[in-house]
């Protein structure tokens, strides 16, 4: 049987190829389409979540998510010029949480993080999050 550990992670790695796949099938124009002036764009979007993931899995169990590197309000400015450019954030942004994911052990998930949350609430959150974006990316766009 696999560890829950394992196992969220190999479901968190189906959710990135599934947002590369989507990603891919939508139309290069439809990348920078916002709904309204309230929404975000895709790539606004992708690029917010690489920078929350940099900044919540750099240094995971030693500080908390908002780290100095992180420019949070560039986040939400759309000069993302290409797809190419769009899928290295997203890789980048997975790749950070991975790395981090992958060298945790299951006594890792028991432990209380910096905002009195244990890491396996953090990581069932990630996980639920994940799941409503890309049935709204995948509904929307595809």
């Amino acid at each position: 049987m696999k560890s829950y550990l394992s196992s969220s992670i190999l479901q968190l790695k189906y959710f990135k190829t599934f947002g590369e796949k989507t990603i891919t099938r939508i139309p290069d124009n439809k990348l920078f389409f916002k709904l309204n002036d309230n929404s975000n764009s895709i790539n606004t979007i992708v690029k917010h979540l690489n920078g929350n993931m940099l900044s919540r899995w750099t240094n995971f169990l030693n500080s908390d998510g908002e780290k100095d590197f992180r420019e949070r309000d560039n986040e939400f400015v759309d000069d993302i010029n290409n797809k190419e450019e769009l899928l290295n954030l997203w890789s980048k942004g997975w790749d950070c949480l991975f790395n981090t994911l992958e060298s945790l052990s299951e006594k890792d998930l028991e432990k209380l993080f910096i905002s009195e949350m244990r890491v396996i609430q953090l990581l069932n959150l990630l996980i639920v999050n994940f799941v409503t974006i890309h049935i709204i990316l995948d509904r929307l766009f595809t």
